[in-house]
């Protein structure tokens, strides 16, 4: 009876002992802050050379949990759960085209020059892991974040002028862009009061509001990956051992467009098909939190 009671005791302050460890080293929290994204990569060009695009820095929130082990007093590890709003925003001012479907059911690219701006908005689940340490109130953290994408839209415009069709017309035509890359379908628009024109024999309508994939005859492809990988490094400042506001740099180390759907806005193919492009897209975006841990 003794020895059972003994080895009961001994029990209850091992227990105890690790209850109390894991208190003091394992915390928890919660973030929330701005991201400010663009995306990183080859810029398309005019036959001249010059660059006709450019890649703009676009907002968006963040909000998440995590957990922080600390190995010691210096050095620990944490991974968190967020959701985040990451992508940029893409203009482009050059000569392009654009293909729409005549009357006739043929596919026609008219010739001119394109102004156009999208805002694009990913929204994804990030699990960031990675390592920490902290000198006095001030934490370095650096690790990998996985991403998988949620939703996928944009908003935007087309000023198209000067538009020809084998030399023929002269088009003109201010569109609406409200993308939606995960539900839009190929040759999708708002059928409601189209531009009408007619050049080089042909009939055709262009809608005033367009989906993703307007240009493409058939899409059953998104534009954006699902999957996304950065490399992550942060920098925190405590103003006691619970608050504390940080800011962090994600840099993107996977291409997160899909080659299929990745078109030129300038060159077409030998089939008079938006041409390809096979270049590396990343995503880069920072993020300024506000936390808490307890």
């Amino acid at each position: 009876m003794s020895h059972r009671i003994t080895t009961l005791s001994l029990f209850l302050v091992l227990l105890a002992g690790a209850s109390s460890l894991t208190a003091q080293d394992l915390a928890f929290g919660f973030k929330a802050g701005l991201n400010f994204s663009s995306f990183s990569g080859p810029l398309q060009e005019d036959p001249t050379g010059t660059v006709i695009e450019d890649f703009q820095v676009n907002n968006g929130f963040h909000l998440g949990i995590g957990a922080t082990f600390m190995a010691t007093d210096l050095f620990g590890v944490r991974t968190e759960l967020i959701y985040s709003q990451r992508g940029g925003r893409i203009e482009y001012d050059g000569p392009s085209y654009y293909v729409v479907t005549a009357q006739s059911g043929n596919r026609i690219p008219i010739f001119g020059n394109r102004r156009q701006f999208l805002d694009i908005t990913n929204s994804c689940i990030d699990l960031p892991i990675m390592a920490v340490a902290r000198f006095g109130r001030f934490e370095l953290t650096g690790g990998l974040n996985a991403g998988v994408l949620l939703a996928s839209s944009g908003a935007g415009e087309i000023d198209f002028r000067n538009g020809t069709v084998n030399g023929d017309g002269n088009i003109n035509f201010l569109i609406t862009l409200d993308y939606d890359f995960f539900g839009d379908a190929g040759n999708q628009g708002n059928a409601n009061n189209p531009y009408q024109f007619s050049a080089n024999g042909e009939e055709f309508e262009i809608p005033r509001t367009v989906g993703a994939y307007y240009e493409f005859e058939e899409n059953e492809e998104r534009l954006y990956t699902t999957f996304d990988l950065a490399a992550v490094a942060g920098l925190s400042f405590y103003s006691n051992e619970a608050l504390y506001v940080g800011g962090r740099l994600n840099y993107g180390l996977v291409d997160v467009t899909r080659t299929d759907l990745d078109r030129s806005a300038i060159e077409l193919d030998v089939d008079g098909e938006p041409a390809r492009r096979d270049d590396f897209d990343r995503n880069i975006w920072v993020q300024a939190s506000i936390g808490f841990n307890f």
